[in-house]
């Protein structure tokens, strides 16, 4: 549990309705901000809601932003029993920063742990810690980070792990390593992936697959083949 006076991470959510920052505000001073986020209906009393480094991956939206906070010593901490988190009315962020410019991602260690809870985080690694290890364990989680996968890392091997996670993952495939067996695992996943095929490896077999799959991949089936795949 957190111990008053520690300093912990928080998640800082600028659309949030309820978090605004007024330079108007005697209060606004950003290494000593002192902020109410949140509202608990049952006991009518505001809360900041915090989280250890270890759970950062928790807080990856587009919109986030990072604060390094400190409770003050005079403030309770209660945490919630069913979450990693912890609840105070009260804090001192005493630095913010965008998550893509967070430190962390400069650590080797943190950035695969962290693409092993949420292959989305790959997105912020930084590009000198992009390896071969760190990528295929972010497309294992999320086939969606092939993404953010450099151009130079993205293998046969690593492709093929992302497409079997999630089909949609063909998208970010080059179109030099598209063979027939990967489009196969893609539109057995979703039919409608089909669009992505190259026509060169649009067979009648494998549109109808698709189309079998999900009927709108017919929009996306070559004239040729187009009434043998009327199911």
């Amino acid at each position: 549990m957190p111990t008053i006076g520690d300093t912990y991470i928080m998640a800082l959510e600028y659309s949030f309705n309820a978090f605004a920052f007024d330079n108007s505000d005697a209060h606004f001073n950003r290494n000593h901000l002192l902020c109410v986020m949140g509202h608990n209906r049952e006991t009518h009393q505001s809360n900041f809601e915090l989280s250890k480094m270890e759970f950062l991956t928790d807080y990856l939206n587009g919109d986030s932003h990072l604060g390094y906070v400190t409770i003050p010593r005079d403030v309770s901490v209660v945490k919630d029993p069913n979450k990693n988190i912890w609840y105070t009315k009260e804090i001192y962020i005493t630095d913010i920063v965008e998550i893509k410019d967070f430190d962390c991602w400069r650590n080797y260690q943190f950035c695969l742990n962290a693409v092993e809870k949420n292959g989305k985080s790959l997105k912020y690694v930084d590009n000198s810690l992009k390896t071969a290890e760190i990528c295929l364990k972010a497309v294992q989680q999320h086939g969606y980070a092939l993404r953010h996968v450099p151009v130079e890392l993205k293998t046969k091997e690593l492709c093929r792990a992302a497409v079997q996670q999630t089909g949609w993952a063909l998208w970010y495939v080059p179109l030099e390593l598209k063979t027939k067996e990967l489009c196969l695992i893609a539109i057995r996943y979703n039919g409608a992936l089909l669009c992505n095929v190259p026509d060169e490896l649009k067979t009648e077999e494998l549109c109808l697959i698709a189309v079998q799959q999900n009927k709108t991949a017919l929009n996306f089936v070559p004239d040729a083949f187009k009434e043998s795949c009327v199911v």
